[in-house]
């Protein structure tokens, strides 16, 4: 049983960072997302 705790404790720490890697992979997709809203927006446009 010892083994089985080690093996659930490694599949734990692996799917949080699974996790935390999904989780920056999203803002940055809202980051870039946000950046190409700002420039397709004539109003945040630094030409008007």
């Amino acid at each position: 049983s010892q083994t089985n705790s080690a093996i659930t404790h490694h599949i734990t720490a692996h799917n949080h960072a699974l996790n935390n890697f999904t989780d920056h992979a999203v803002d940055k997709n809202k980051e870039e997302n946000n950046n190409r809203m700002s420039q397709i927006q004539p109003s945040t446009s630094p030409r008007t």
